[in-house]
C-alpha cells in the first residue's frame, strides 16, 4: 500500500490486466487519469481509504478476459472493494466488455456524482453488500446491455437523486433492480464491526427511468422477498416511462404499473409516467 499520492493527468493503456490500482492505501487522489484498453479493469482498488477520483476514463477494458469468455467476476471498468470515504467525480466508464463500474463489499461513505456509464456489456452501476452510506447524484447509467443500469445487492443507505436511468438491460435486467433477497454479514475491515446487511433504507427522488422496447424494464427484483427494500424506501418525483408497455415494475414474476408499484411501496405518490427527454443518453 501507499499513502499521501497524487496521481495527477496520467495515462494506463493496453496492461495485460489491471491499468491502476491502490490497494491497502490511504489518502490517494487520482485526477484527470485515463485507464482504457486494458486485459481486464481499469481502476482496481482495496481497503483504501480517504479517496479522490476526479475526471477519471475508463473505457474499453477487458479485452483480455473477453477471449476467455471472461467478464463478470472481479472486474469492472473501475472494480473497488472495501473503500471508506471516497468521492467519485465526473467518471466516464464507456464500452467495456464488463460492467462499468462495481463498488464490492465494506464501502462506506461513498460520494458518487455527475458520472457516465454507458454501452457496457453488463450493469452501468453495481453497488453490492456495503454499508454505505452513499449518495449517487447528477449520474447517468444508459445503454448497459445485458444487464441493469443499476444493479444494487445488499446495499444500504443509498441516497440517489437527480440521475438518468435509460435505455438499459434486456428481458432479465432493468433500469434498476436486485437479483438476491437474503441477507449477508460483513466486517468492517477498520473497525473489525460486524453488518448485517440487506437491500433498505434507499431513498429516491428526481429520477429517469426509461426503457426503450418492452423488455427494458424499469425496476426489476428477481425474488419475492425484497420486503425490507418497500418498507424502508422514500420515493417521490420520479419519472418512469417505456413506449411499448406501462408493466415497467417487476417483482419476482409479478410485473405491474405505476399505480401498482405505488400500492407496494406506499411511496412516489407524485411520481409520474411521462416521456421525459433523455439529453446525451449515448456517448
Amino acid at each position: 500500500g501507499c499513502d499521501n499520492v497524487l496521481v495527477d493527468h496520467c495515462t494506463f493503456e493496453w496492461n495485460n490486466w489491471t491499468g491502476l490500482g491502490f490497494p491497502v492505501s490511504t489518502h490517494v487522489t487520482v485526477r484527470g487519469v485515463v485507464a482504457n484498453q486494458n486485459g481486464a479493469t481499469g481502476l482496481g482498488d482495496y481497503e483504501t481509504k480517504n479517496f479522490v477520483v476526479d475526471g477519471l476514463q475508463t473505457c474499453f477494458n477487458n479485452w483480455r478476459g473477453a477471449w476467455g469468455g471472461f467478464y463478470g467476476w472481479a472486474i469492472a471498468g473501475a472494480k473497488d472493494f472495501a473503500i471508506h470515504n471516497a468521492i467519485y467525480r465526473d467518471y466516464l466508464s464507456v464500452g467495456n466488455l464488463t460492467g462499468g463500474f462495481w463498488m464490492d463489499t465494506d464501502n462506506r461513505n461513498i460520494l458518487i456524482e455527475r458520472c457516465v456509464w454507458s454501452g457496457n456489456l453488463s450493469q452501468g452501476l453495481f453497488l453490492e453488500v456495503s454499508e454505505g452510506p452513499f449518495r449517487v447524484e447528477q449520474c447517468v447509467s444508459s445503454h448497459n446491455q445485458s444487464d441493469f443500469g443499476l444493479l444494487a445487492n445488499n446495499a444500504e443507505k443509498v441516497t440517489m437523486t437527480n440521475c438518468a436511468f435509460y435505455a438499459n438491460g434486456t428481458t432479465n435486467g432493468a433500469q434498476f433492480g436486485s437479483t438476491v433477497d437474503w441477507t449477508l454479514t460483513v466486517q468492517d475491515w477498520e473497525t473489525g464491526s460486524s453488518y448485517v446487511l440487506d437491500l433498505r433504507y434507499w431513498t429516491m427522488a428526481d429520477n429517469v427511468f426509461r426503457g426503450l422496447d418492452g423488455t427494458q424494464l424499469g425496476v426489476n427484483f428477481w425474488q419475492d422477498a425484497n420486503t425490507n427494500f418497500y418498507r424502508t424506501l422514500s420515493s417521490d418525483i420520479n419519472h418512469w416511462f417505456n413506449p411499448s408497455s406501462n408493466q415497467v415494475f417487476k417483482r419476482a414474476s409479478t410485473t405491474m404499473d405505476l399505480g401498482g408499484w405505488q400500492s407496494l411501496t406506499r411511496q412516489d405518490a407524485h411520481s409520474d409516467f411521462n416521456d421525459y427527454l433523455v439529453t446525451n443518453a449515448i456517448i
